[in-house]
């Protein structure tokens, strides 16, 4: 699954390493719109992780579904997977 992730560029959203960039206040020119940017990254990452799990493993991700770097996380602490075997 990393690996797609990877090749969608949306590793670094799912794997915590890319922040979403502050916003000033008030907000200079362009700031809004990274972060913009970043968040659709980031929903996108969450929701293709659920779409990705099997049905019966989405109950781990209650209350967390909008967030890629917990579902990650409990995605590998249920499956025993380690981001650390690549």
């Amino acid at each position: 699954m990393d690996a797609w992730y990877r090749s969608q560029a949306l590793w670094r959203i799912v794997s915590g390493t890319s922040k979403p960039p502050t916003v000033s206040a008030p907000p200079r020119e362009g700031e809004e719109d990274k972060l913009e940017a970043w968040e659709v990254k980031a929903d996108k990452a969450a929701g293709i992780m659920w779409l990705m799990v099997e049905p019966t493993q989405r109950v781990h991700f209650r209350g967390i579904k909008d967030n890629a770097v917990k579902m990650w996380g409990t995605h590998a602490e249920t499956t025993r997977y380690s981001v650390q075997c690549l």
